[in-house]
């Protein structure tokens, strides 16, 4: 191999691709960044075998020469330093070389380095999964569905089901669905165009992370490949391959509840800034929790902790209906379902003060947070 590249183009493609290598993989040359070169493309894959990325770079690109192929091939470049080298040098043009069978030479104008190869014939074959049934959303759509769903996926591996979220496709419907068995986010999103199949997949939150970062803010229409156990996400020139999670999600429908006692809708930032400011206080005991005390036309949030001391917030609600109610809550579980919702209202509704309750926003009833009381006696 023998190519100038343009820096830029290739800082953005070592980036993207990247975020899916790691140094702690199984295979050692999985630690690094294959890139492959032929007479019209650059291509860039990075990979952790549970979750893949690929980009292409054209080497013309609006009638401009982006990579310039004095002699085509495939290497593999030592992810942890390259990306390093090439943000750091100056020169807008980049040349890459394999010198020998050992050693790859990246320089510039004015730096020069030599790398290590590590064995092309040793990178595992990656076969994207293009062939599979597919569909189209919008990368907003998905980034909210994501957004308001991930952060209630499990940290723990005692039940790895729970360390993914669950998307369910179906007719007319993209049901999201995450639990950690302590709180539960659901984002239900109607479908402008039935679907002629069924998809029910868990895909593990470290993918819906990087996906994340790599999703650009520009809107895009992403195309998602469901295969037997993989799943497929492409918009542009790039490819995030991810293996699912093994195994039956727990049916969490049974889980919300469709019948109250007690409804309170009140405004979204000062229900979120007195729990905030009640939370400064509950940090400081082991099970971080406030109290929500409902009355007539009163509600109160209250956190105690021996050590510190009290504080008291007194909040006006917008609506009121029901019974009178004390429930016990983890201040943290209710400020990220609240950070995860738009709005400038929420609806909170109880079955009782030991029962779950759930938040909805005024704004979008499709997404439900359900949260578990603390039981303090």
């Amino acid at each position: 191999m023998k190519i100038s590249i343009s820096r830029q183009h290739f800082i953005k493609a070592i980036s993207t691709v990247s975020k899916a290598i790691t140094s702690k993989s199984v295979l050692p040359v999985l630690s690094g960044l294959k890139v492959e070169v032929d007479a019209t493309q650059m291509t860039l894959t990075g990979s952790n075998a549970e979750l893949t990325i690929v980009t292409h770079i054209p080497c013309i690109e609006n009638e401009q020469k982006i990579i310039d192929v004095q002699e085509p091939g495939i290497v593999i470049l030592p992810a942890k330093y390259v990306l390093e080298i090439v943000k750091k040098v100056q020169d807008e043009m980049i040349q890459l070389e394999k010198v020998d069978s050992g050693l790859i030479r990246l320089a510039t104008a004015s730096s020069e380095f030599q790398l290590n190869d590590l064995a092309v014939e040793e990178y595992p074959v990656i076969q994207l999964i293009t062939d599979q049934p597919d569909f189209h959303i919008s990368s907003n759509v998905l980034k909210t569905i994501i957004r308001q769903t991930l952060f209630c996926a499990s940290t723990s591996e005692s039940r790895p089901i729970l360390t993914g979220v669950h998307f369910i496709l179906e007719k007319n419907e993209l049901l999201a669905v995450a639990t950690d068995s302590y709180r539960l986010a659901q984002k239900v999103v109607p479908l402008p165009k039935a679907v002629d199949f069924s998809k029910n997949i868990v895909i593990p939150a470290k993918t819906l992370t990087e996906l994340m970062k790599v999703l650009e803010d520009e809107e895009k229409i992403v195309t998602i490949y469901f295969g037997d156990n993989k799943v497929l996400f492409t918009w542009d020139d790039i490819y995030l391959q991810s293996r699912l999670l093994e195994g039956s999600y727990p049916q969490t429908n049974r889980l919300i509840p469709t019948e109250f006692h007690t409804e309170v809708t009140i405004d979204h930032s000062a229900l979120f800034q007195a729990i905030d400011r009640a939370s400064l206080l509950a940090r400081e005991a082991s099970n971080n929790v406030v109290n929500l005390n409902i009355s007539a036309n009163k509600i109160e949030v209250t956190s105690n902790s021996p050590e510190v001391g009290q504080v008291r917030e007194r909040l006006t609600p917008a609506n009121l209906l029901g019974e009178p109610l004390r429930i016990t809550f983890n201040a943290r579980y209710a400020l990220e379902a609240l950070r995860a919702l738009d709005g400038d209202a929420v609806t909170i509704s109880f079955v009782g003060e030991l029962r779950p309750f759930i938040i909805r926003s005024k704004n979008d009833e499709k997404v439900t947070q359900l949260i578990l009381p603390v039981h303090t006696y």
